[in-house]
């Protein structure tokens, strides 16, 4: 997958709509430093490219983004949307279609998402797919992270994968393993909103907490194995 850079360079213009897999905030950074460098952008200060975090992009925040992108910009110029979130449902992601398929002139949105193959196929399609501040999840990791999904709350901290951790008390291996689990649970899609949410903000505040000095390798697996919901 090419960089935002990479496609410029070879595109020698902004597509209306992309899709950029990668770390949120990293990619939000080199973003907005493309734009100054590459694009020529003013980003400082400009009420034209505006930047949103979501936890969760629900149907609400989305209408807000088909409204603000509805507007006329400020200088009469490019009007930029970051819109970087963890988690998208299902109507949010239905409620951005609309507004790509007609896009609006001189607007461009740059989707944010760590893995972009959790979204809709439907919206997917719309979207030049690129990479910033990309780290690929291993597929070793992946598999290990769907075995330990699909077992029951009892069963998860006999896994081979968690008791290694454990063992090992391995908090570079356990940052890892919680990348592979936040894929595996994005990627269920909207079978469950409610235990998919849940999911996703146990995993987020884990992810936090292992950088913590303090943080303990068996008290996050045990909490994640009875807070995750099981996978079939």
């Amino acid at each position: 997958m090419p960089s935002l850079a990479e496609s410029y360079r070879k595109e020698k213009t902004l597509h209306h709509a992309y899709l950029v897999s990668g770390e949120r905030e990293a990619a939000v950074q080199e973003l907005l430093a493309f734009l100054k460098e590459k694009a020529k952008l003013k980003v400082e200060g400009n009420p034209d490219v505006a930047v949103f975090r979501y936890e969760t992009l629900g149907i609400d925040e989305a209408r807000d983004l088909r409204a603000l992108a509805s507007r006329k910009s400020f200088s009469a110029g490019k009007k930029i949307f970051i819109v970087a979130a963890h988690f998208m449902t299902r109507e949010a992601q239905n409620a951005l279609l609309k507004l790509l398929e007609e896009p609006t002139a001189d607007t461009h949105f740059f989707i944010v998402t760590e893995h972009g193959a959790t979204l809709l196929p439907t919206l997917r399609s719309r979207l030049s797919e690129v990479a910033e501040g990309s780290e690929t999840v291993p597929e070793e990791a992946l598999a290990a992270a769907r075995h330990f999904a699909a077992l029951s709350p009892a069963e998860r901290l006999e896994a081979p994968e968690a008791k290694a951790l454990i063992e090992e008390k391995d908090k570079q291996g356990m940052s890892l393993f919680l990348d592979a689990l936040t894929f595996v649970f994005r990627a269920r899609g909207g079978n469950d909103l409610v235990a998919s949410r849940k999911a996703l903000e146990a995993l987020l505040s884990a992810k936090r907490f292992v950088k913590d000095r303090s943080a303990s390798v068996k008290l996050l697996l045990e909490h994640l194995a009875l807070t995750l919901p099981t996978i079939k």
